[in-house]
């Protein structure tokens, strides 16, 4: 099993002459290109590849990426994930976090797209849908409610797939990956070694199920909380977060029960790929000026939380 603590920059103690400068600094360059981090190590963002560089999966397996200037895929799993976006700030959409964007139908926060043609196909994977899509461009795109120009990969796509997380892949590597829905999961229903009896209260836990995985945010106290994987009941990753807060303007207690609260982590979805019987797991960690993307997937050392961005969205 694997234990990764990782704190939410937006969960420490701050003034608000700090939360200024780093809206400021956000402001400017719109979208952090964090690229791969396995934490708590802290990498560069990676780079564009040249055609036909061979990349390792999970498996140790080199995986060619094709002559089109794709991007070196920022997970040892193959691909890249994007999101669904939404015609209209107005359109129904369950998470806050979705671009807003009338041309495009998926869009990638973080990653230098700038090599590739625009029309390159590829192929996109949610919940029910797997469909040839078409890059469109990367550019500065509004993104949050002062529609701050970030940085994004866009693609359109013949219908747009359901809100969340997309996995697109080369059209030679899409029987590579399913994805798995995610789904709420009742915390009387759990096994008993996944979480106690005295833990299941909503306040105090969440739950998901994606196939044979389960996801389980428990509260450790006040100001910090555990997410666990579990695959056929057995743990295999954990990590800690803290519960966002701000001296003087935000400091309530930790309570499960709200739809999401800054600093603590919750699956988006679950993608299956054939080279591991472990799932990969898109998570998002809300913050209070913007969206944290994270990434728990089969890697080198095991499973590993890889952090994908952080996009500034909207000052607190």
């Amino acid at each position: 099993m694997t234990n990764t603590t990782y704190h939410d920059a937006s969960a420490k103690p701050a003034t608000p002459e700090n939360f200024r400068a780093i809206t400021a600094k956000a402001k400017s360059i719109g979208v952090a290109l964090l690229g791969v981090i396995t934490l708590p190590f802290i990498g560069g963002c990676p780079q564009s590849q040249p055609p036909n560089v061979a990349n390792s999966n999970s498996n140790g397996k080199e995986v060619s990426t094709p002559a089109l200037g794709l991007p070196n895929p920022p997970l040892p799993v193959p691909g890249w994930v994007g999101f669904a976006t939404k015609p209209t700030k107005e359109a129904t959409n369950p998470f806050p976090f979705s671009p807003v964007n009338a041309a495009a139908q998926i869009a990638i926060f973080f990653q230098d797209w700038s090599s590739v043609a625009a029309d390159t196909s590829l192929v996109a994977v949610a919940p029910g849908y797997k469909q040839e899509v078409k890059f469109r461009r990367f550019g500065p795109e509004p993104y949050g409610c002062d529609d701050v120009p970030t940085p994004m990969a866009t693609f359109t796509a013949p219908t747009p797939p359901p809100p969340g997380p997309v996995w697109l892949l080369p059209p030679a590597a899409a029987a590579e990956v399913e994805a798995v829905p995610v789904e709420a999961a009742q915390l009387p229903e759990l096994p008993p070694k996944l979480l106690s009896a005295a833990k299941r209260q909503p306040k105090l836990a969440r739950a998901w199920k994606a196939g044979n995985s389960t996801i389980i945010v428990e509260k450790e106290t006040d100001k910090k909380a555990k997410l666990s994987l579990a695959v056929n009941s057995e743990v295999v990753f954990t990590t800690e977060a803290e519960h966002g807060f701000i001296e003087g303007s935000y400091q309530e207690a930790l309570d499960l029960s709200k739809p999401s609260q800054p600093g603590i982590p919750q699956p988006l979805g679950a993608f299956q790929f054939r080279s591991s019987p472990t799932p990969t797991i898109v998570l998002w960690r809300p913050g209070f000026e913007g969206h944290r993307f994270e990434v728990i997937a089969p890697g080198p050392q095991g499973v590993q939380l890889f952090e994908l961005a952080f996009a500034y969205f909207c000052a607190f």
